[in-house]
């Protein structure tokens, strides 16, 4: 995978990550303890597992 592609991919990784988590602290503030520990728990997998799996390919 080109060095260009991956900067862009991780960058959008990211985005999705902020927007994720800022969801789960509005959810948290409306006193939804657990439903913004599970999108927490979202946004964590879905940065880890994309990045994860383009680990194993350039490897």
């Amino acid at each position: 995978m080109k060095p260009f592609y991956l900067i862009v991919l991780i960058i959008f990784l990211l985005w999705i990550f902020i927007k994720t988590l800022s969801y789960g602290k509005w959810t948290w503030d409306r006193k939804n303890r657990t439903g913004a520990i599970a999108i927490v728990i979202i946004a964590i997998v879905e940065l880890v597992l994309p990045l994860y799996s383009i680990f194993f390919i350039l490897k």
